[in-house]
């Protein structure tokens, strides 16, 4: 064996020295510093250097690991809801859900529960799709999360964006129900379509298609009312499409429909 073999280095020990050495940056952290890993401050602060450097990852490892380590150091509450944040800060926002809600049901007297809920919605509000096909199940999340917040926080300083978001998703959803509705119209399954209409306007009052409901409830109450098979149910289905009109005309008295249904309760009606 000559001198070059003898020293020659195997492509596996190679292997395992890089493996070694990217350990070593790993353990030591990407800022260098030497940290007391049995100082929990330190190991937050450390934790939280990684969040400004947008090192998400590095930053949850390290969270996740106080947490466990110091059960019972008051950074360990912290800790878990840093965890929520940093999931929301790198845009996993089924995760930060999940996240915020866990913290909720283990902390329900937290100092910032407002903040909690808070984020609770926004997280489900980041998921709503760009369109009405798709499943909108985070909508009506994000919905009860901000109703929760003004009912438990009124004064809350996350109140304003709150209701900006809730109105936004009340738009999707009421859109979602209207387009069922207006199918089900169309197809002359009038039953099925004042129900729908029903609940855009008892569910998401004020919003785009608001006092389009009442008139085409009203008017699928009517139409229902004309069908053989609800023959029994005309005097009934007259009187509730009555009734709905006249809210309508005392919820919108100078509303887009007003005139429309002034006529149809003038011409279609009588006391």
């Amino acid at each position: 064996m000559n001198m070059i073999d003898k020293f020659r280095i195997s492509p596996i020990t190679v292997l395992f020295l890089l493996m070694a050495l990217v350990s070593s940056f790993h353990f030591a952290g990407c800022s260098g510093k030497d940290i007391d890993e049995n100082n929990p401050q330190a190991v937050f602060d450390d934790a939280e250097d990684d969040v400004k450097d947008k090192r998400y990852q590095m930053a949850l490892d390290k969270m996740k690991n106080l947490k466990n380590k110091f059960p019972y150091s008051h950074l360990a509450t912290t800790a878990q809801l840093r965890i929520a944040d940093i999931h929301f800060l790198e845009e996993a926002f089924i995760e930060s859900a999940g996240a915020y809600e866990t913290f909720r049901d283990l902390h329900p007297k937290y100092e910032k529960a407002d903040y909690v809920i808070f984020r609770i919605g926004e997280s489900y509000f980041n998921q709503l799709p760009s369109s009405l096909d798709r499943d909108l199940t985070p909508a009506a999340k994000a919905i009860d999360a901000y109703r929760e917040l003004g009912t438990l926080y009124p004064k809350s300083e996350y109140l304003s964006t709150a209701r900006q978001h809730l109105a936004e998703a009340s738009e999707q959803l009421s859109g979602k129900e209207r387009y069922i509705a207006d199918f089900y119209f169309k197809r002359e399954m009038y039953d099925s379509a004042a129900r729908r209409y029903e609940k855009i306007a008892s569910k998401y009052p004020e919003t785009k298609t608001d006092q389009y409901s009442y008139l085409r409830w009203g008017q699928s109450l009517m139409r229902q009312s004309e069908q053989p098979e609800f023959t029994e149910k005309k005097v009934a289905l007259m009187s509730e499409a009555k009734h709905v009109f006249r809210t309508y005309l005392a919820r919108y008295p100078s509303g887009d429909y007003a005139k429309e249904i002034s006529s149809l309760l003038e011409n279609r009606f009588k006391d």
